[in-house]
This record gives structure tokens, C-alpha cells and sequence, in this order.
């Protein structure tokens, strides 16, 4: 039998509680632990003068039955010293039984267990309406890590079972889990969650890849299970990353960022997504100039260029069906820490990255986590660039990109399906398209490849 359990501490050392608590359910010979989420800190319910508790939720293999499982779980609150003097008052070790499910060859057929006495119900009555436990229970089924109001990302990729304690001894005393909250990369969910507003809507899953294909291709996979709008999807490199047209983008390990968001349009909205590519590009460009990036600009459609040199690109991907727009992939990778020996070459624009444009001045200490404070920043100015698309006020949103425009006024070559030709920028209309002057008139491009001719070089680049 499958099962799931929620356990929780506010009192004392939550964490070492926590890991106690798993290895001690894991002493039991009828039980495998097979994954625990991450931890997450929760505000607390009901009695409100109290410290926020760490929660996780446990999934394990049993050859007990509930009831059984329910003894093994309350004799782990014991051993962890549970204390409780009335309901939702602070405890030291809280460990509920969400749900059982029985498996192929199991009596009674597959599916979940439900009952009902004064001991156990399952499954649990109230699991569905707490986030502190549909969301890391979310996270063992998608690997995406979760966050909304009251609830967040404490530790990533901890392991109770592997802590250096042999499990016999586990009830003896606290044990260490493997990582400390401060350990990882700057883009692990527990860390990038410190850089985001408490207010903000996006993101409300986080999917942190070591290694990937793609991000694009990871948020239309997690699409396609329905996962919700706001996840993202960020790695650490893409083995496939991808620009338009499919050009490859390289994705130095460590050194950037690489990640995905999606969308959801309503309905009412699918007429709009066209302008999803200027919303990101305005926001990228926002949130590189808060983080003192250069003369940062944009050039059509979608790529963020300093003095010339490419800092950022943008690739939108979606899926239709007869009734509108179901999800637009929103990928954005950002060259951050690259050194002059990390840029790729041989590219037909050069490469930057923002630790070489940034000004002297730029806020922030250094270089610190400076990745996770540009993917909050890019994520919480995408918030507000979005809504101007959903709501219908995109003139704010097209005079930004306009300004920051690099091409309004230049000399081109336009690259297109039935050939190339130079021309003239004479404006950007409010579908986000191009308009140049060519030599054989008046000229509206909806995609294509832009280059731009520099004034001092007389060179397309």
C-alpha cells in the first residue's frame, strides 16, 4: 500500500525534529520511505501567537494496515516529544495520515482507501484545503516546488535518510539532515523564493533542474499535466537550449539564467497573446536596468542587447486548440555571471553578460545571488507587463518597448522567406509588428530576422 503523510514541527529545532521523526518511521520494519519534499515554512493556523512551523509531506510504501500506520506515526510523535496542550496549539512533532492507496494484487482492487471511525478517517478530511500539504505533496508527483500566500520553500533537496546516523539509533536523539538551509545554488527554490515579494503572483510553482534539454520543452511537458499558470520551469544548463528559428543557445552551467514560465490566457485574452513576446521583452529589459545593466535595449523582436552586445534572449512557444490559446511558454535566458573567457564566439552578435555591463554604481553587494535577484526581478516585472496584455492596456506597455527600441529610425536587413533586402525602420504598430521602408514600398513584418546597421561601422551586426 501506498501512503502519504504530512508532518510538521514548531517547536524547538524544527528541522533535526522533522528528520527525527522521518527516520524514526523508517525504523519500522513494515515501512519504506520511499521520497519526502521539500520543507516548507507555514504560517500558522487557528491559534496565531505562536512560531511558524516547518512541514513536509512523506511518501512511503507500507505493509501495514492504516490503522497500523496510524500507531507507527503517533509513536513517532512520542519518541519526538510531541507536546500539544489543545488543537492548533504549538507541538513539537504533528504527523497525519493524508491518504492510503492500495496496489495491483492488494485486496480490495486498486485505488485509494477510504474510511471512516473515530479513530482515522481517510482520506484525511481537511488535507485538500491546506496548502502546506497539497503543495509539497504536488511537488513529489511534478518535482515542481510550490509557493503561495502563507507558505514557501524552506529547504530544497534535503535527505533525512542519509545523514550520516545509523537509522537503529534515530530515536536516540536529533540527527542532521544532509543540507543546510544556505547550501545549493542561488536558484534553488528555498533560495530564489528570498528575492521574490511577498505579494508577488508569479511564480507559483518552481521546477529547479540541475541539467535539462530545454526549459521550453520541460513547461510544455508540465503543461500538458496540467500544472498551473505561473510555474516555472529554471536549470541550472539546457543541453538543447534554443533561440528562434531553433538556433542553439548556449547555456554555461552556473552562469546564467535559464528558465521558462508559463501562461494561461483566458479565453478573452487569446486575441491578445501576440503581444506576450513584447511583455517579456519590456519586463527583461525593466528588470536588467534595476540591476544596473548599460544602455540596455530592445531589438525586434525579442532579443535585449547592451552597447551592441547580446545580454538576453526571449523565445515564446504556445499551444492551440479550437477554443483559443491553452498555454504560451514565455523562455528567457540571461548571460549573468559569464567572465570574457565564458561568452560564447563566432556568434553574429557578440555576447555580454551582466556582470561585465553593470555600472559601478548598480545596486546590490557585488555579484551575490545576483542570478536568483535577476530572475525574481525578471518574474516580478513580467507580473505587471502581462496583466497590461490581459487587460487590454497595452498602449503603456508598446510606448515602453518603442522607447527602448533599438531598430525605430535604422538602416536593417531584413531577413525573410523570400529573401533579404535592406530597408528602414519607420515605426512598431501596436500588434507588436514592424514597419519598414523598403525600396519597393511600404513593408509590415510579423517575424523575420532583423540586423541592425551601425552608424560608426557602416556594418550590419
Amino acid at each position: 500500500m501506498i501512503a502519504w503523510l504530512g508532518i510538521g514541527s514548531n517547536l524547538g529545532d524544527r528541522l533535526e525534529t522533522l528528520a527525527a521523526g522521518v527516520r524514526h518511521l523508517a525504523a519500522n520494519p513494515g515501512i519504506h520511505v520511499e521520497a519526502v519534499s521539500s520543507v516548507y515554512e507555514t504560517a500558522p493556523v487557528g491559534y496565531l501567537e505562536q512560531p511558524a512551523f516547518l512541514n513536509a509531506v512523506v511518501r512511503l510504501r507500507t505493509s501495514l494496515a492504516p490503522t497500523g500506520l496510524l500507531d507507527a506515526c503517533q509513536a513517532a510523535e512520542q519518541a519526538g516529544g510531541r507536546t500539544r496542550s489543545f488543537p492548533n496549539a504549538p507541538r513539537t512533532l504533528d504527523i497525519d495520515l493524508l491518504a492510503c492507496e492500495r496496489e495491483e494484487g492488494e485486496e480490495g482492487g486498486v485505488g485509494p482507501v477510504g474510511m471512516s471511525t473515530p479513530r482515522l478517517t481517510l482520506p484525511h478530511v481537511r488535507a485538500a484545503e491546506r496548502a502546506f500539504v497539497r503543495i509539497p505533496r504536488e511537488e513529489l508527483e511534478t518535482g515542481c516546488v510550490g509557493r503561495t500566500e502563507g507558505v514557501a520553500p524552506w529547504l530544497w533537496g534535503w535527505d533525512p535518510l542519509d545523514a550520516g546516523t545509523d537509522v537503529s539509533s534515530a530515536t536516540e536523539g536529533m540527527v542532521r539532515p544532509v543540507l543546510p538551509p544556505d547550501a545549493g545554488s542561488d536558484l534553488e527554490p528555498h533560495r530564489l523564493v528570498r528575492h521574490i515579494q511577498k505579494s508577488a503572483v508569479f511564480p507559483t510553482r518552481i521546477l529547479y533542474l540541475r541539467e535539462t534539454g530545454s526549459t521550453n520543452d520541460e513547461i510544455r511537458r508540465l503543461a500538458a499535466a496540467g500544472a498551473p499558470e505561473g510555474t516555472v520551469a529554471i536549470a541550472e544548463t539546457q543541453r538543447s537550449g534554443r533561440g528562434r528559428r531553433g538556433r542553439s543557445w548556449v547555456s554555461t552551467a552556473g552562469l546564467g539564467v535559464w528558465m521558462t514560465l508559463l501562461l494561461r490566457p483566458a479565453a478573452a485574452d487569446s486575441a491578445s497573446t501576440g503581444l506576450l513576446p513584447v511583455a517579456a521583452a519590456v519586463a527583461a529589459c525593466r528588470a536588467l536596468n534595476r540591476l544596473g545593466a548599460v544602455d540596455v535595449g530592445i531589438k525586434w523582436p525579442n532579443d535585449l542587447l547592451s552597447r551592441g552586445r547580446k545580454l538576453c534572449g526571449i523565445l515564446c512557444e504556445s499551444s492551440s486548440s479550437g477554443e483559443g490559446v491553452d498555454w504560451v511558454a514565455i523562455g528567457i535566458g540571461v548571460n549573468v555571471l559569464h567572465g570574457p573567457q565564458d561568452l560564447p564566439t563566432g556568434l553574429d552578435t557578440p555576447a555580454v553578460s551582466l556582470r561585465l555591463c553593470r555600472a559601478e554604481t548598480a545596486p546590490g553587494a557585488g555579484n551575490e545571488e545576483l542570478r536568483a535577484r535577476l530572475a525574481a526581478a525578471v518574474l516580478y516585472e513580467l507580473e505587471e507587463t502581462v496583466r497590461m496584455v490581459t487587460t487590454g492596456a497595452t498602449r503603456q506597455l508598446l510606448e515602453e518597448y518603442r522607447r527602448d527600441s533599438l531598430v525605430l529610425g535604422r538602416e536593417v536587413r531584413v531577413h525573410a522567406s523570400d529573401g533579404s533586402y535592406e530597408a528602414r525602420v519607420t515605426g512598431i504598430d501596436d500588434q507588436g509588428r514592424l514597419l519598414v521602408a523598403a525600396a519597393d514600398g511600404e513593408r509590415i513584418l510579423a517575424s523575420g530576422e532583423v540586423t541592425v546597421r551601425t552608424v560608426q561601422e557602416g556594418t550590419f551586426s
